[in-house]
């Protein structure tokens, strides 16, 4: 796509730890909104995005930036046997909105592969195993586990194998090799003290990575890297210094986790005694939407707000995207009395633009009347 992807502060933490962060192939949301405005590529949780509601919102949003959005939704539910060919498989996308939306549901996972899946059940060795993908009945279970991990099953614990009939034999036989205790600790000395307390590694967890405590050691270097690098970055810009409340606020407020309001309907309270007209839905007409102050709904206000800062969307017609921090400071604003305030010039130009709205619908009225005569 000739783009980096934007990517949200958690899966930018992933990324890091991963090892696999890069300044050229990735841009965080919160670090650098403007940079994550422009890029054509994003990553989103599994339906925020995908959805061809969402990707309409992005269309009419962004007019008239995009002709079309595609969404790539990997997940393992997608797959059906329909989908295998001789050459792998055949994803056919769902298309709506006379093609300018489409999704193509791709059959991949984030979890474990089949390999990690045998390695885990060859450690544990549990007594049963449930699948629970492509598993409606019994017979399917079985063949399952029958198939791919009967190795590996402590087939002594269960009644339908023969292995249960002779599990007392082999039971007494005793053990050769002593029972390590499962509460030893290894320890990854550092020159530094202070970080031989935050090494302790759990024996378990050190036997599932093959005792490789390089990876252990790698992955705090990574992080500790991470949090230096948010460190030094640049402090961020305090707030823009707060302007009147708008003469004219339509306002809608999304569903979610408020944190400086009680709840969704606290928020649309205050906005009300702000003299807001508060909608249910959004509509031509709405001025500003509202949403909590974290979540990718903030972010995706931070990258919106950042756009409108190019020339090309500085008179966009689509509703302004706020979080509930905007509508706090003008209530401590309101109730401090310093709120600022209009100027003459603004309050005489609104009202103008109210008498020729008026004076406009009105004159549409009596068209209406006399195309009925």
């Amino acid at each position: 796509a000739g783009s980096r992807a934007s990517v949200t502060q958690r899966r930018k933490r992933s990324l890091v730890l991963s090892d696999w962060w890069s300044d050229d192939l990735f841009v965080g949301e919160e670090d650098d909104p403007l940079g994550a405005a422009e890029c054509k590529v994003r990553v989103v949780g599994l339906g925020r995005g995908s959805n061809h509601r969402g990707m309409m919102e992005i269309l009419k949003n962004e007019a008239p930036r995009w002709n079309a959005v595609v969404a790539f939704a990997p997940t393992g539910w997608s797959w059906t046997k329909k989908m295998e060919t001789d050459e792998g498989f055949d994803v056919n996308p769902w298309v709506e909105n006379d093609g300018r939306t489409r999704t193509y549901s791709v059959p991949y996972s984030e979890h474990s592969s089949y390999t990690e899946l045998r390695e885990f059940v060859k450690f544990f060795k549990p007594k049963k195993i449930t699948p629970t993908v492509n598993a409606a009945t019994r017979k399917e279970r079985d063949k399952l586990v029958n198939k791919h991990f009967l190795d590996l099953v402590d087939l002594k614990q269960d009644s339908s194998k023969l292995d249960y009939y002779f599990k007392n034999k082999v039971s007494a036989a005793p053990s050769k090799t002593p029972k390590e205790n499962s509460n030893d600790v290894i320890v990854i000395e550092s020159e530094n003290e202070d970080e031989d307390a935050e090494v302790k590694v759990e024996a378990e967890v050190l036997s599932a990575l093959n005792g490789d405590v390089e990876t252990v050691r790698r992955q705090r270097e990574l992080w500790k890297r991470f949090q230096m690098q948010n460190s030094t970055q640049k402090a961020p810009k305090g707030p823009e210094p707060l302007e009147p409340f708008p003469l004219e606020c339509i306002a809608v407020v999304r569903s979610g986790e408020y944190t400086q309001f009680r709840s969704r309907a606290h928020v649309e309270q205050r906005l009300e005694e702000l003299g807001a007209t508060v909608m249910s839905r959004v509509t031509s007409n709405v001025t500003h939407i509202i949403v909590p102050g974290k979540g990718e709904l903030a972010n995706e206000a931070n990258r919106l707000n950042a756009l409108r800062q190019q020339d090309e969307y500085r008179d966009h017609p689509s509703a302004l995207r706020v979080t509930e921090g905007w509508v706090m400071r003008h209530v401590r604003a309101r109730a401090n009395n310093v709120a600022p305030e209009h100027s003459e010039m603004q309050l005489k130009a609104f009202e103008e633009k109210k008498k020729l709205e008026k004076a406009a619908r009105l004159a549409a009225a009596k068209r209406k009347r006399e195309e009925k005569k």
